[in-house]
This record gives structure tokens, sequence and C-alpha cells, in this order.
């Protein structure tokens, strides 16, 4: 019951993509079920790839923080149709 009332509250973050990586590199290698998919992935191109997904959330976190997030919404559209351009 208890291992129930636990995985209702860590849901979202056991489901998260990043989460998963970094408990992933955590774990110890006789503990990986496997048919993880994750091993057939280099472990230090997960932790790179976990660290840029990092730091991306660390920008959005910082920039929404800052004067400069009133300025973002309105160049999120001006990027978005000028990729769609190319």
């Amino acid at each position: 019951m208890l291992t129930r009332i636990v995985s209702k509250q860590w849901g979202s973050i056991e489901s998260n993509g990043i989460a998963e990586k970094i408990k992933f590199l955590m774990t110890e290698e006789r503990f990986i079920q496997r048919d993880e998919p994750l091993l057939k992935v280099p472990r230090k191109k997960i932790l790179i790839y976990a660290g840029l997904q990092l730091l991306g959330v660390a920008a959005t976190v910082a920039i929404s923080q800052t004067i400069a997030a009133i300025g973002q919404s309105t160049l999120v559209p001006f990027f978005h149709f000028r990729a769609l351009e190319s």
C-alpha cells in the first residue's frame, strides 16, 4: 500500500525523460534490466544529452525570472516562422 502511495506522488518525476536518464546513469549495472533501451547507447552520450537537457531547463527558468521574459514571447513566433521559411 505504501508503494502505491509513493508511486502516485512521484509519478510525474519518474516519467520525466531527464530523470529517467539520470536514474539510469546512477543505477548499478547489475540492477538494470537487460531489455532496457538505454543500454544500446554509450553512457557518455547519455550523460552529455541529459546535461544539455538540464542546461536547457536551467536557461528557460533563468530567462523566465528576468525582465527579458517579456520580450521572449515576442521572439518565439519570429524564430518559429523564420525556421519554416528556410
